[in-house]
């Protein structure tokens, strides 16, 4: 049980100058009273709650330079950590994507590609967000180098959670 001091603000009469009267708060009485403990408070910054992120998703994704190409990504989480294994099919390369929490609907992370660094630009950055109809969103730059960009949308492919 936690205590609570319960102040009452009471209305009443002010003198001024001049012969009028200004209604003013005082401070009338103080008492404490017992209130049941409250559930601790969630933090709206806390991580999200990753099952909701966890999964197979596929969809499509441009470059700055107008180029187009298919993606898969497959989430997995443990503990506090978030991988997700990324294919870019139609480019013939591949990696993982390293992922941190920035918001409860949003990670970001670094891609490092396993697999046809002679196709794919190596060494990038990846933001995600999980818009509220479900979808996730991503946006890659490139660290160095030309300062290529992407961005995508991707949705969950059905029956593979």
């Amino acid at each position: 049980m936690r205590r609570l001091v319960v102040l009452a603000l009471l209305i009443g009469p002010f003198a001024c100058t001049g012969g009028s009267l200004v209604m003013a708060p005082t401070l009338a009485a103080s008492a404490t009273v017992e209130a049941p403990s409250a559930a601790p408070l969630v933090d709206a910054g806390a991580p999200p709650e990753i099952p909701s992120f966890v999964g197979s998703w596929s969809g499509r994704g441009q470059q700055s330079d107008g180029q187009g190409w298919a993606i898969t990504l497959d989430v997995a989480a443990s503990g506090g950590s978030v991988r997700a294994h990324v294919t870019y099919p139609t480019l013939a390369c591949g990696g993982e994507w390293t992922l941190e929490a920035t918001t409860a609907r949003e990670w970001e992370g670094d891609e490092h590609l396993s697999y046809g660094t002679n196709h794919c630009i190596e060494n990038g950055i990846v933001h995600l967000r999980l818009t509220d109809a479900g979808v996730l969103e991503f946006d890659w730059r490139e660290i160095g180098g030309q300062g290529s960009t992407a961005r995508g949308t991707l949705r969950r492919v059905p029956g593979r959670r």
